[in-house]
């Protein structure tokens, strides 16, 4: 099989050696030990008919484009893709304003949204407020994963995987909240820009199911510098935190990251942009 994926000035081309084998055992790296000494004994097939994912070959990357891992590069013009949500800035001498573009979102804390309209879990914060909030959610849902965990004897690959996302995105809203802090205050010229983000099934986008993280920035009456920061998690594992930073004006900008996993599986993605200090988090199936 070949994985590739194009995207404007960037391509990743995995080309694996040609096998015949009976089985092909797509696996977590947690699961290893189960999978080399419960499954294939139960399997009872020759060493040279069974391969792992974990022992495919793969190409030198960077580090957060390791394998099955990429980086959306800086890209312009892609106006045409679809946003999960758009959040409206309006950027002047006396502050910034905000507003949520997009329908079916509603404000449940201060700096809190969430969507009514999807099915997954979808939450946007704002401001200092907001990510204070979600950094004290994220630590006490991280909290009850481990006591899950704990009356596990045996341990449970999905709990495992959803400590380890849950790990992840609380270091990432921690991350946000200390670059807010340091945000410079307010402009000496007025601008107006949509922030948009692509949290959700990596598949439209990258060619391969998983999950996709990531904004697409545009401005009217002026430029501004802004900082994406991306994490997507699947069943795979969560990428490294990316990060990119570029002066946007009217032309669309695109930065994020995305990592493939398994079909249906449970993924999430995590954006923030600063200015103005924005974190989208998603809950979804690979896809």
């Amino acid at each position: 099989m070949v994985s590739q994926v194009v995207r404007e000035g960037l391509v990743l081309d995995e080309r694996p050696r040609v096998v015949d084998h009976d089985v092909f055992v797509v696996h977590a790296d947690d699961d290893t030990p189960f999978i080399k000494g419960e499954l294939l004994p139960m399997l009872n097939l020759p060493e040279d008919r069974v391969i792992l994912s974990s022992e495919l070959p793969t190409t030198d990357t960077t580090e957060a484009a390791v394998s099955a891992k990429q980086v959306i590069p800086n890209e312009a013009g892609s106006s045409s893709i679809a946003m999960q949500s758009v959040v409206h800035l309006e950027r002047t001498t006396k502050g910034d304003a905000l507003s949520i573009a997009s329908t079916g979102w509603r404000e449940t804390a201060p700096g809190v949204w969430e969507s009514s309209a999807q099915e997954s879990g979808s939450r946007i914060v704002i401001g200092a407020q907001g990510h204070q909030f979600a950094i004290a959610q994220a630590e006490k849902d991280l909290s009850a994963l481990h006591d899950r965990a704990a009356l596990r004897a045996g341990g449970d690959p999905a709990i495992a995987s959803a400590i380890r996302q849950q790990e992840a995105q609380l270091k990432n809203l921690q991350d946000a909240a200390q670059a807010l802090a340091q945000t410079p205050g307010p402009v000496t010229q007025a601008v107006s820009c949509n922030i948009g983000f692509l949290n959700g099934p990596s598949s439209p986008l990258t060619g391969f199911f998983g999950a996709l993280a990531g904004s697409q920035i545009s401005c009217t009456g002026g430029c501004q510098t802004f900082t994406v920061q991306a994490l997507a998690c699947t069943n795979f594992g969560c990428t490294p935190t990316v990060t990119g930073s570029n002066f946007v004006c009217a032309t669309p900008w695109l930065f994020g990251v995305a990592q493939s996993g398994s079909f249906g599986a449970s993924c999430a993605a995590q954006t923030t942009v600063t200015p103005p200090g924005i974190t989208a988090t998603s809950f979804f199936p690979c896809g």
